[in-house]
C-alpha cells in the first residue's frame, strides 16, 4: 500500500494528475464491484473475499 501511494505521489508530482487520479478511482471501483461478489461466492469466508477484492484491487492500481 505504500509503494502505491508513493508510486501515485511521484506521477502527481511529474504532472500527470489526471493518469494518476483514474488508476486510484478505477481500483477502488474495481474493490467496490469486487467486494460483494466475492463474499457472496466465498460463503462463510466472507472476510476472506473482502480480502482478496482488496489485494486484486491494489495488485492492479501497480501495474
Amino acid at each position: 500500500m505504500n509503494f502505491t501511494q508513493s508510486a501515485n505521489m511521484v506521477m502527481r508530482g511529474e504532472g500527470l494528475m489526471k493518469k494518476a487520479m483514474l488508476i486510484m478511482g478505477f481500483g477502488a471501483l474495481l474493490n467496490i464491484i469486487l467486494d460483494p461478489i466475492l463474499m457472496t461466492v466465498m460463503g462463510e469466508y466472507a472476510i476472506e473475499g473482502v480480502a482478496l477484492a482488496t489485494i486484486t484491487a491494489n495488485l492492479f492500481k501497480l501495474l
